[in-house]
């Protein structure tokens, strides 16, 4: 098991932040634009290709064997011609950061603008992230594109109507290419410093952009028209084949070309089939390209409208809310240790709609959303389990002793979630401990979801795999349990044939993935093993969209941890038995006969335990330690001393002459103190000479020690911890089953919450509604919380009392 990697010796782990010469940005912007262009060339042609085969006959299905290997050589070459010139030294992106333009160099958002509302929204960290968005938007738009062209024909047809059908696909697909090429080349020319302006009309560009637009568009009617126009070979109503007759849809798709013309309308003859494939692929084109270089022209937001009709009758009945994996963001305790840790993909809930106040769309507006309820998708999406033994599917409590299990029957948060907290594997297991009565406004996909969690963390495993995974796996030999595909991953030559549990009470038994996670698959058929179990938290979010803060204030908790106690700090834990986490007092309920204190010495232990120690009760100094009423200014000191032992055991006390034969103590058997790691506000160190230099802002609501310390992480398989290259790579250089090969361990700035522990700090989670499109919105939720301690030191020692942030982007479905 690897264990915390601090590296303090910054000459080991030196970060060059070396800003890369112009001309090396100006290559990289190149590189993207013209990659991202080539790839939607050539996925365009190799389905056309495809559905060509298919409209003749000669084919069957599309994509084939020939349009998937020549898709995915394309995609590959995408990454990397950006990889070798955005990727800094390593020629890798997000590997070694040393001359690597930041996105916002390049004139990137920290977001892919995506497309037509669909998935094409992940965050854009570095220059990978860059070519994942390329490929999102390009495939979004091209696979549309090919869906119109040929998605609806009337097949099988006769040969002259065949003719017309192939003839529209290829012409069509020749002027997306062709229109592709112009703008790209004219953009090159535009970063190379041959004209100012844009490629985008009235500007002129290159001066010939345009000029070959307009004779590939021609080019492309021409066809169109010779193929499908009847005698006179002219899209002229004289013996043109009809578009029913072609199978074409009734309705060009109503999108707008950015800055021109809108698409939408009925198509009743082949002059206006040719206007709508012309509009629409003039549309997909120039949203591709414009995102290609957002350094030189804003998205336009003709390109993310909503294309699908709007819902019509009665309002849903339940809404499911899906997971967004990689784009989610978990950050738990003030250390910095389990901070940007992804959720499962794919994690689900949902939720029962009632209430609306509107009967019918489009006026439902807020209506009650109660939960959780059973989720469709079969067992990928099951999370209706018995809580001892989550692989037992159950609908009622009932359910689980028909089955060997003592239940109840619970719904999980999830699948189990793996991560690396400072090179210590964790696996959490989420379940939610009571029923959630939350809102949803239907028409602008605000929601509130409270939800209580009961969250076990299990230790487990090496910290590349924290949790059992559920994948086909080598079964023997050194590499036994890891992932494999084939008998060649395993030194065993021995991969299962399916999926099993790879550890666990139900090792190499058949499992149903349900979630993926940088840390491999996971599912509730493979938990982790109960002797496992270090600790076992309450935890209470207010899952909501919008945007929640958390300020510190004067009613915010002081710092504990010594050298930080005249600072404040975000959230601590409730001064009783339960040990809540908590903001301030007025989080607290009463205890002892006097109101809670958040972060309030209470007794651990004995008979006392979770009875608050002396404090002060009210005033100027409430919560803080006394031993008489004379340090609690407008206050009482609460006496809870007690005789411990002795003729008077349990009585009463001030002085210890009052406990003849025992002593006057805070807490029989046990101690007075406060549970957890004593709070601080982050652990980065701090250039005395820069005020506040600690914590900055990095974007995105993150922080980052500016000063370090800096943490080693591997280049690309980023979720893990790192001492040197060895901890990074499999054998027989390294010791990390399952890693890619190759990889150097990385000095990274240590995550942290923005603030310093000065009052008027602030910790910020941005969360978003999107009203639906259709019946699909895709909102960002999450929450702020308190982690409470846990019981194991070492797990406190990640931060815990500490603030917790929970991002999850996903998909939100309504259901008739």
């Amino acid at each position: 098991m690897q264990t915390l990697f601090s590296i303090g010796a910054l000459a080991l782990f030196a970060v060059s932040l070396t800003v890369p010469a112009d001309a090396a940005t100006l290559k990289c912007q190149r590189a993207i634009a013209k990659a991202g262009a080539q790839y939607t060339q050539a996925r365009a042609g190799a389905l056309a290709k495809c559905e060509g085969k298919v409209v003749t006959g000669s084919g069957t299905s599309c994509p084939d064997a020939t349009a998937t290997q020549a898709i995915a050589k394309a995609s590959a070459k995408l990454t990397t011609t950006i990889g070798k010139a955005c990727g800094g030294d390593d020629n890798v992106c997000g590997g070694d950061l040393t001359n690597e333009d930041a996105p916002a160099t390049l004139g990137w958002p920290d977001r892919c603008p995506n497309f037509e509302r669909g998935g094409c929204g992940d965050d854009i960290a570095d220059c990978g992230g860059i070519a994942s968005c390329l490929t999102c938007l390009d495939d979004a738009a091209v696979d549309q594109a090919m869906g119109l062209y040929y998605d609806a024909l009337a097949l099988p047809s006769s040969d002259a109507l065949n003719k017309c059908q192939v003839a529209i696909g290829k012409a069509t697909t020749a002027f997306l290419e062709s229109k592709s090429k112009a703008l790209q080349k004219c953009w090159d020319a535009r970063m190379n410093g041959k004209f100012p302006g844009t490629c985008i009309p009235p500007d002129a560009g290159d001066g010939k952009y345009e000029a070959a637009i307009s004779k590939a568009e021609a080019k492309k009617r021409n066809a169109i028209c010779k193929a499908c126009g009847g005698s006179d070979g002219l899209c002229d109503g004289v013996d043109d084949i009809a578009p029913p007759s072609i199978g074409f849809p009734a309705d060009c798709p109503a999108v707008t070309i950015p800055g021109g013309t809108a698409c939408g309308g009925p198509i009743t003859d082949l002059d206006s089939l040719v206007d709508c494939v012309d509009c629409v692929t003039e549309f997909k084109v120039d949203c591709v390209d414009r995102a290609q270089v957002p350094q030189l022209a804003a998205y336009p937001s003709e390109c993310n409208v909503c294309t699908q009709p709007a819902p019509t009758g009665p309002c849903p009945t339940s809404m499911e809310f899906t997971v967004d994996g990689p784009r989610s963001d978990l950050d738990l305790g003030f250390m910095g240790l389990a901070h940007d840790v992804q959720s499962p993909d794919d994690s689900r809930l949902t939720f029962a709609v009632s209430g609306c106040a509107g009967a019918n769309h489009p006026t439902c507006g807020e209506c009650a959303a109660d939960g959780p309820i059973a989720n469709a998708g079969g067992a990928a999406f099951d999370n209706h389990r018995c809580q001892d033994q989550p692989w037992v599917s159950c609908g009622t409590d009932g359910d689980c002793p028909l089955a060997g299990a003592t239940g109840p029957c619970v719904y999980f948060f999830g699948p189990p979630q793996p991560f690396s907290g400072g090179g210590i594997p964790n696996c959490l297991v989420n379940r939610i401990t009571g029923p959630i009565a939350g809102t949803v406004n239907v028409d602008t996909g605000s929601t509130t979801l409270p939800t209580t969690l009961a969250s076990s963390l299990y230790l487990v495993g090496p910290q590349e795999q924290p949790c059992p995974i559920c994948d086909q796996i080598c079964i023997g030999g050194s590499d036994a349990g890891t992932a494999c595909s084939s008998a060649a991953d395993c030194d065993s030559n021995d991969c299962s044939a399916t999926t099993l549990c790879s550890a666990g009470p139900r090792m190499h038994q058949a499992c149903s993935q349900q979630g993926t996670t940088p840390l491999g698959a996971t599912s509730l058929d493979c938990p982790p093993n109960p002797g496992a179990l270090a600790t076992t938290r309450t935890v209470t979010l207010q899952l909501a969209t919008g945007v929640q803060s958390q300020t510190l204030t004067a009613a915010s908790p002081p710092c504990r941890q010594t050298g930080f106690t005249s600072l404040t700090c975000f959230c601590d834990t409730c001064n009783n038995i339960n040990q809540e986490g908590c903001f301030a007092h007025v989080d607290c309920p009463a205890n002892g006969g006097g109101p809670g204190i958040c972060g309030g010495r209470r007794c651990l232990g004995g008979s006392e335990a979770g009875q608050p120690c002396r404090t002060c009760i009210a005033g100027s100094n409430h919560g803080a330690q006394c031993a008489t009423d004379s340090a609690c200014p407008g206050g009482t000191c609460m006496n809870q001393r007690i005789c411990n032992g002795g003729a008077n055991d349990g009585a009463a006390c001030q002085l210890a002459s009052a406990c003849p034969g025992g002593t006057c103590s805070e807490c029989a058997g046990g101690v007075c103190n406060r549970p957890g790691e004593a709070t601080q506000p982050n652990s980065c160190q701090e250039d005395t000479s820069t005020p506040e230099s600690g914590c900055v802002a990095a974007g995105g609501d993150e922080g980052e020690c500016a000063d370090g310390p800096f943490d080693g992480r591997c280049a690309i398989d980023t979720q893990l911890w790192c001492g040197d290259s060895t901890d990074c790579n499999p054998p027989p250089t390294g010791g990390c089953q399952g890693c890619v090969p190759g990889q150097a361990c990385v000095a990274r700035a240590r995550s942290c919450f923005t603030g310093n522990g000065i009052i008027g700090d602030s910790v910020t989670m941005t969360g978003s509604a999107e009203a639906p499109c259709g019946v699909v919105a895709q909102p960002t939720i999450g929450a702020l919380f308190c982690v409470p301690p846990s019981s194991a030191s070492f797990v406190d020692a990640q931060g815990y009392p500490g603030l917790g942030r929970m991002k999850l982007p996903g998909q939100l479905t309504f259901t008739p």
